[in-house]
């Protein structure tokens, strides 16, 4: 559904997120630069920032913190204000950020164009800091991950579309380990959703 008169969140938006109470959208766009909030009852912009480095990803941590992914940078955003708290640099292009349950971490994979400096990224939620790179297997082809899927607070599930590979990534030690679920004849992968406190993940695609 789109509100008559759109409201303006940039050219060509790439994501968007919602705040825990779902009364603002928070919108990215690359070719902009910037990042959109709207207010959700009146469908009005509240303001927009700008960012460098074309963000791309947005996504609200549990405690309701914006972590906007751009290239070689995240941002950790106030969602009240919109004041960017900390920009912590990477080397790569982050994707949208994945939570554990206790809201320590927030993981980023990198694109598949980066995954020479490291397939991913793990930030300290409290510290506002970048703890960790997710080191690169040196395979060939050398895994992607897509579709980040968390499970606990110590594990993650991830979609390698390069290898056709399910894998699961630990946080300590901060690594990738692939698994031996049937996907080498499984093509278009659409998604990967994890249910708790079972922890397994579930493929759904064909």
């Amino acid at each position: 559904v789109t509100p008559s008169p759109r409201p303006d969140a940039g050219t060509d938006p790439d994501d968007v997120a919602f705040s825990l109470d779902s009364s603002r959208a928070y919108i990215v766009s690359a070719v902009s630069g910037t990042l959109t909030r709207l207010n959700m009852e009146t469908g009005e912009v509240v303001d927009v920032i700008g960012l460098e480095g074309r963000p791309s990803a947005v996504a609200a941590g549990p405690s309701g913190v914006l972590y906007v992914s751009a290239t070689n940078r995240i941002y950790d955003v106030d969602p009240g204000t919109g004041a960017v708290r900390a920009e912590m640099g990477v080397n790569g292009k982050p994707g949208r950020a994945a939570f554990t349950p206790d809201g320590r971490y927030a993981l980023f994979a990198n694109d598949a164009d980066f995954v020479a400096s490291g397939l991913g990224f793990l930030v300290n939620v409290n510290e506002r800091a970048v703890a960790g790179v997710i080191p690169r297997t040196w395979g060939s082809p050398e895994l992607t991950l897509e579709q980040l899927a968390v499970v606990d607070n110590n594990t993650c599930y991830a979609v390698s579309s390069s290898t056709r590979q399910l894998v699961r990534i630990t946080l300590s030690p901060l690594a990738v380990h692939t698994t031996a679920f049937p996907m080498a004849e499984k093509t278009n992968v659409r998604g990967l959703a994890a249910s708790r406190p079972t922890s397994w993940a579930t493929e759904i695609g064909r």
